[in-house]
């Protein structure tokens, strides 16, 4: 129970911290068919709206649901493909049906996306799974 409201706390921070001084600066709408996690959250399959929000160099996503589906916050690190740039994606890591946020590539011509760091429960299911690495999902997007 304390640790939900510590993560409840750290999001009501983020928003307020956000709120003042936010823009978005890239959005994408990606399909996801199953159910995935993000910093130890599970979301339900659906229609994502992916929207980056600029912060003083620090990209933070803010990934919005449908009507009655949660919207989450996650800071991200800023990343760039090698070699041409490619469509706009969201990569998972799936371990057997669970499956991770990990990426979002932006494309438009564009090499730059978002790493999102790797959660705990991630973390834990690497350690006790059977593969050495993990299959990599990839969603294309529309901008």
């Amino acid at each position: 129970m304390k640790s939900k409201w510590m993560i409840a706390g750290a999001v009501l921070f983020m928003l307020a911290a956000v709120s003042g001084y936010a823009q978005t600066t890239r959005t994408m709408q990606v399909t996801v068919p199953f159910e995935f996690t993000i910093h130890n959250q599970v979301l339900p399959a659906g229609e994502y709206l992916v929207s980056e929000l600029a912060t003083n160099s620090i990209p933070v996503l803010l990934i919005r649901g449908g009507k009655d589906q949660p919207a989450l916050l996650s800071q991200g690190i800023v990343t760039y493909r090698d070699g041409q740039p490619g469509s706009a994606s969201a990569v998972f890591h799936r371990y057997g049906t669970s499956y991770f946020l990990t990426n979002i590539w932006w494309g438009g011509g564009s090499s730059l996306g978002v790493d999102v760091p790797e959660s705990k429960t991630e973390r834990e299911l690497a350690k006790t799974a059977s593969v050495r690495r993990p299959d990599q999902v990839v969603l294309l997007a529309s901008r």
